[in-house]
Protein backbone atom coordinates (compact mmCIF):
# COMPACT_ATOMS: atom_id res chain seq x y z
CA UNK A 1 0.00 0.00 0.00
CA UNK A 2 1.19 3.46 -0.97
CA UNK A 3 1.80 6.66 1.79
CA UNK A 4 -1.01 8.31 -0.56
CA UNK A 5 -3.35 5.41 0.39
CA UNK A 6 -2.48 4.93 4.25
CA UNK A 7 -3.00 8.85 4.23
CA UNK A 8 -6.27 8.75 2.62
CA UNK A 9 -7.91 5.63 4.93
CA UNK A 10 -6.40 7.59 7.71
CA UNK A 11 -8.17 11.15 6.93
CA UNK A 12 -11.45 9.40 6.06
CA UNK A 13 -11.41 7.12 9.03
CA UNK A 14 -10.90 10.15 11.37
CA UNK A 15 -13.67 12.19 9.55
CA UNK A 16 -16.02 9.57 10.01
CA UNK A 17 -14.76 8.71 13.47
CA UNK A 18 -15.36 12.22 14.11
CA UNK A 19 -19.15 11.81 13.17
CA UNK A 20 -22.10 12.06 15.85
CA UNK A 21 -22.94 8.49 16.03
CA UNK A 22 -26.08 9.46 14.95
CA UNK A 23 -24.70 10.46 11.45
CA UNK A 24 -25.77 7.93 8.29
CA UNK A 25 -22.11 6.40 7.58
CA UNK A 26 -22.82 4.80 4.05
CA UNK A 27 -19.93 2.26 2.96
CA UNK A 28 -20.18 1.45 -0.58
CA UNK A 29 -18.08 -1.29 -1.22
CA UNK A 30 -17.72 -1.47 -5.02
CA UNK A 31 -15.67 -4.70 -4.69
CA UNK A 32 -13.88 -4.71 -8.14
CA UNK A 33 -10.91 -7.36 -9.52
CA UNK A 34 -9.06 -7.82 -6.53
CA UNK A 35 -8.28 -3.85 -5.39
CA UNK A 36 -9.74 -4.42 -1.93
CA UNK A 37 -8.67 -6.36 0.96
CA UNK A 38 -11.04 -8.08 3.26
CA UNK A 39 -9.16 -6.24 6.30
CA UNK A 40 -10.19 -2.51 4.84
CA UNK A 41 -13.69 -3.74 4.22
CA UNK A 42 -14.06 -5.15 7.60
CA UNK A 43 -12.58 -2.35 9.35
CA UNK A 44 -14.51 -0.02 7.41
CA UNK A 45 -17.56 -1.87 8.17
CA UNK A 46 -17.07 -1.29 11.75
CA UNK A 47 -17.56 2.56 10.88
CA UNK A 48 -20.51 2.37 8.41
CA UNK A 49 -24.34 1.55 9.87
CA UNK A 50 -25.43 0.90 6.15
CA UNK A 51 -23.73 -0.78 3.83
CA UNK A 52 -24.62 -0.53 -0.02
CA UNK A 53 -23.36 -2.94 -2.27
CA UNK A 54 -25.09 -5.39 -5.60
CA UNK A 55 -25.88 -9.02 -5.80
CA UNK A 56 -23.04 -9.82 -7.17
CA UNK A 57 -21.09 -8.33 -4.44
CA UNK A 58 -22.91 -9.84 -1.07
CA UNK A 59 -21.64 -13.33 -1.64
CA UNK A 60 -18.14 -12.20 -2.54
CA UNK A 61 -18.36 -9.83 0.38
CA UNK A 62 -19.61 -12.26 2.67
CA UNK A 63 -17.21 -15.19 1.86
CA UNK A 64 -14.00 -12.54 2.13
CA UNK A 65 -15.22 -11.52 5.31
CA UNK A 66 -15.90 -14.70 7.05
CA UNK A 67 -13.06 -16.48 5.91
CA UNK A 68 -10.78 -13.79 6.95
CA UNK A 69 -12.30 -13.77 10.68
CA UNK A 70 -12.00 -17.48 10.52
CA UNK A 71 -8.70 -17.63 9.73
CA UNK A 72 -7.40 -14.61 12.21
CA UNK A 73 -9.20 -16.75 15.26
CA UNK A 74 -6.83 -20.21 14.68
CA UNK A 75 -8.16 -23.33 16.52
CA UNK A 76 -11.05 -21.69 17.55
CA UNK A 77 -14.77 -20.65 15.65
CA UNK A 78 -15.74 -17.84 17.88
CA UNK A 79 -19.45 -16.39 16.67
CA UNK A 80 -19.29 -14.00 13.70
CA UNK A 81 -19.36 -9.81 14.71
CA UNK A 82 -22.30 -7.99 14.54
CA UNK A 83 -22.28 -6.65 11.50
CA UNK A 84 -21.69 -9.97 10.05
CA UNK A 85 -24.31 -12.13 11.37
CA UNK A 86 -26.44 -9.32 10.18
CA UNK A 87 -26.15 -9.98 6.63
CA UNK A 88 -27.07 -13.88 6.85
CA UNK A 89 -30.35 -12.85 9.41
CA UNK A 90 -33.54 -12.63 7.58
CA UNK A 91 -34.69 -9.11 7.78
CA UNK A 92 -37.21 -8.31 10.57
CA UNK A 93 -40.48 -6.47 9.49
CA UNK A 94 -41.33 -3.71 11.71
CA UNK A 95 -45.07 -3.81 11.69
Amino acid sequence: MTSVMKSSRSTIHSLVSAAPPSALRILDVNLRQNYFSSRFISESLAFANVLKLNDAELPQLAANLVAAFVCSQPGATPPLPAYLRQLFEPATSHA
